[in-house]
């Protein structure tokens, strides 16, 4: 199954087989970024000010205790949550949410950019949505749709007592996670080194 997404020849059959579960999964992801670039236009002034400092301190490069935008460390918790959570009994709705909360922060995280930094942090929006799209959102999607599949597959052995197939996706699953994780470190490195010389240019 796996080598089949990766094979040229598999790939059309692999999508048409899965096509809903990605869309789905895609439909999530969507909705959280919309959800997040909403919720930034509705918190208050007090809010907003501390929001503000934040941002600046983290377009400055300076430390800041303030956990409030996107970061290696949140990623990767949202990956680990979605594998975690496969393997529980009805815990596809909170594999969703974490794919969710992955779309809702890139939302808010660029919203919040452009109200503080106007077509300057649009811009710098924009290569922080390419990079995104190109190195993390392409893992989640499939890591998320497979932890879907895992735990359809579960929950149809222990309520329809069909065929567990559980064993043979682990290892297969175990490979996509990693890549995920993976992939996710090397689009916030590129993140890292991006935004400050994006952001040197334009001010």
């Amino acid at each position: 199954m796996l080598f089949g997404f990766f094979n040229f020849s598999g790939t059309k059959n692999y999508l048409k087989e899965n096509r809903q579960v990605y869309l789905l999964v895609s439909l999530i992801i969507f909705a959280g970024f919309v959800a997040g670039a909403f919720y930034s236009n509705s918190i208050s002034s007090a809010s907003y000010a501390s929001y503000s400092e934040v941002l600046r301190t983290y377009v400055s490069g300076a430390e800041s205790d303030a956990n409030l935008f996107p970061d290696t460390s949140s990623d990767i918790k949202n990956l680990i949550q979605i594998f975690f959570w496969s393997f529980f009994l009805f815990g596809k709705p909170f594999s969703g949410f974490f794919a969710f909360k992955s779309g809702f922060s890139l939302g808010f995280f660029i919203s919040f950019f452009v109200k503080v930094y106007s077509i300057k942090g649009f811009l710098t929006g924009m290569a922080i949505l390419f990079d995104y799209v190109v190195f993390m959102a392409f893992p989640l999607i499939i890591l998320t749709a497979w932890s879907f599949n895992v735990n359809t597959n579960i929950t149809k052995a222990v309520f329809a007592s069909s065929k567990n197939e559980t064993k043979r996706l682990l290892f297969p699953y175990f490979m996509i996670f990693l890549f995920s994780i993976l992939m996710t470190l090397i689009g916030n490195y590129i993140n890292v080194l991006l935004i400050p010389k994006i952001m040197n240019a334009l001010f």
